[in-house]
């Protein structure tokens, strides 16, 4: 699912790096693992546990996946916000 070329997520190579944890608690993760993910300085992530294990995801790869779940809802033609503007604009003509 990932954008970034050559990559996708099923197919991604593994890599494993080392670090450690600093006293107050922060880990440097090293450039290779974040060129890897596409993380950018400043970047939002979310990070959770998952099987005893500390996942780090960006927004953007969590807003990919949910994509990916709900795209079977969608019907071919059909554009949510083209409807969603519609009742909006509906309910402006009603006020």
């Amino acid at each position: 699912m990932s954008s970034r070329p050559g990559f996708s997520e099923a197919s991604q190579p593994e890599l494993r790096q080392q670090s450690s944890f600093g006293k107050d608690g922060r880990i440097l993760i090293p450039i290779a693992l974040r060129e890897a993910a596409g993380v950018k300085p400043g970047e939002h992530v979310a990070i959770r546990i998952e099987d005893g294990a500390i996942v780090i995801e960006t927004l953007a790869t969590q807003v990919r996946k949910v994509q990916a779940m709900v795209a079977h809802l969608k019907r071919p033609g059909e554009s949510i916000v083209d409807e969603f503007i519609a009742e909006k604009r509906l309910e402006a003509e009603r006020e």
